[in-house]
């Protein structure tokens, strides 16, 4: 092999890494919009009063961030096929949510099940508002958590 043809293999190797470096970074933006646009479509749900699709989304917006930082830390399993079980698992190996809020994220998808909406009824309006602040503190301080990693993984 010659030394340009060594270097052309380089440059097309770099260029490759590159383009796979720019996909990555866009589908994890994407991911961050989607989860962002979850939250904010659940707060206006709740303001309107409609508290079963606001913590629908919530859960929604919950799954989307962790599949994010997942997509981030580029794991071996693509995040998109991974349970949100997997997903709360990988989180708490990782040191971005402790126990407490494990069994709040599992809660919040018990909760958020069709089968389930029964237990939506009696809740307050004022419960729902907590349950959503919770869940937009936790995806903002998973992204700050996971800012550091998701560094590195560059």
């Amino acid at each position: 092999m010659s030394p340009n043809t060594a270097n052309l293999s380089l440059v097309k190797e770099r260029e490759l890494h590159a383009d796979g470096d720019s996909l990555q970074s866009a589908k994890t933006r994407i991911w961050s919009e989607l989860s962002r646009s979850h939250m904010n479509l659940a707060i206006l749900l709740k303001d309107e009063g409609q508290l079963q699709p606001a913590l629908i989304l919530a859960h929604m917006a919950a799954k989307t961030k962790l599949k994010e930082i997942a997509l981030h830390l580029r794991l071996d399993f693509p995040p998109d096929r991974m349970t949100y079980e997997d997903l709360i698992d990988r989180a708490r190996e990782i040191a971005l949510i402790d126990l407490e809020t494990e069994l709040f994220l599992n809660t919040l998808s018990y909760i958020a099940e069709p089968e389930n909406m029964s237990l939506i009824k009696d809740m307050h309006a004022e419960h729902v508002e907590m349950i959503l602040e919770r869940v937009r503190a936790l995806l903002e301080e998973m992204s700050w958590k996971a800012a550091p990693s998701m560094k590195e993984s560059k």
